[in-house]
C-alpha cells in the first residue's frame, strides 16, 4: 500500500530480470542514470512534497553502488531540486571537447513547489552534486500538468517532450551550447 521505487534489470539480454530492493518509501516516477564511476544514481516523486512549500521540499535521490541490493540517499535529497509531486526527467549526456569525453547531467521538471508551472531544465557538471542556477534554462513559465522527457539528438543538441502551457506536448530541441555556456 505504500509507493516506492527500485531497479529491475537484465543481465542476459532480457531473458532473466532481477528486481532490486526498494530504494525508498513513499516515492514514485523515477529516473535513474549511472553515473561515470559505474554508480546509479535514482531521482524520483515524493509524495511527502504535495503542499509542502518549506524548505524540506524536493526529490528524493538515492545512489546504489550494487545494483540495489545497497542504496545510500544522497547529500542532495530532498532539498536540492524542489517539486510540486510531478514526474521528472533526468538525463545523462555525453559529448566531446577536443577529443576529451565529457558528460552533463540534466534534469527538467516544473521548477516550483506550488504547482506544475515553470518548466525548466537545470545541468549538473558534476554528477549531481550541485545544479547551479546559472545554468537553468526556463522553457515555458505557463501552468501545465509538467511531465517531461529529455533525450540526447547528438552531441552537440538535446531534446526535450513536455506537457506545456500553450500545447498539450511539446518538443523542443535545444543546442547543448545554450545550456552549458549561457549569456555566451
Amino acid at each position: 500500500g505504500i509507493p516506492f521505487s527500485n531497479l529491475t534489470y537484465s543481465r542476459d539480454g532480457g531473458k532473466t530480470w532481477t528486481t532490486s530492493d526498494p530504494a525508498f518509501s513513499g516515492i514514485n516516477e523515477h529516473m535513474v542514470v549511472q553515473r561515470s564511476d559505474g554508480s546509479m544514481m535514482l531521482n524520483a516523486r515524493y509524495g511527502k512534497n504535495r503542499g509542502n512549500q518549506g524548505e524540506e521540499n524536493g526529490r528524493v535521490v538515492m545512489v546504489t553502488k550494487d545494483l540495489g541490493k545497497t542504496w545510500n540517499e544522497h547529500h542532495t535529497s530532498r532539498s536540492a531540486l524542489i517539486e510540486p509531486t510531478c514526474m521528472a526527467s533526468l538525463h545523462r549526456h555525453i559529448y566531446h571537447v577536443g577529443g576529451e569525453e565529457r558528460s552533463v547531467l540534466l534534469f527538467s521538471n516544473p521548477n516550483s513547489k506550488t504547482g506544475s508551472h515553470h518548466m525548466t531544465i537545470k545541468v549538473s557538471f558534476d554528477e549531481g552534486e550541485t545544479w547551479p542556477e546559472k545554468y537553468w534554462m526556463l522553457l515555458d513559465e505557463g501552468q501545465s500538468r509538467g511531465y517531461s522527457c529529455i533525450t540526447s539528438i547528438d552531441e552537440k543538441t538535446i531534446g526535450i517532450l513536455y506537457e506545456g502551457s500553450t500545447a498539450d506536448m511539446t518538443f523542443q530541441i535545444i543546442p547543448l551550447e545554450d545550456l552549458i555556456n549561457p549569456g555566451r
